[in-house]
């Protein structure tokens, strides 16, 4: 059996991200599908795991992640986008991210980041597979 293909998904919010991962592994990106998601919470730990090891086929990222006194660091997922896309490493710089958001006006300016998309992350995910499937040509 082949290796699973790996997703990078990072929110500091615990509910929210296992609701987004157990959304996600039930529409198709599960490991009886062949995928594995590595779930964290820090987006700086998740850009370092990039750079550690760049074996991952697409990320998810929230858009802020505020550290746990509740201060959101200037590292949001944004920064995380163009940190990746400006990365030497033509994989990582290639990468789809997705940048889940409660408030999609943050995404402003940015759509023209390439294999970039913003999702919802109110009330469901439900636009969070489709997106995936659509970034990854699935």
């Amino acid at each position: 059996m082949a290796d699973p293909q790996r997703i990078l998904f990072i929110d500091a919010d615990e509910e929210s991200r296992n609701l987004a991962t157990d959304f996600l592994k039930e529409q198709g990106f599960g490991a009886k599908d062949g995928y594995f998601i590595v779930e964290l919470s820090n987006i700086e730990t998740g850009f370092a795991a990039l750079e550690r090891d760049a074996d991952f086929i697409a990320v998810v990222t929230a858009w802020k992640n505020p550290d746990q006194k509740g201060n959101y660091p200037k590292f949001d997922g944004l920064e995380l986008l163009r940190r990746i896309r400006g990365h030497r490493n033509e994989k990582i710089r290639s990468l789809p991210v997705i940048i889940h958001t409660v408030d999609p006006r943050a995404f402003s300016g940015m759509a023209e980041m390439n294999r970039c998309a913003m999702v919802s992350k109110m009330l469901t995910h439900s636009e969070l597979a489709p997106t995936l499937r659509t970034l990854l040509d699935v």
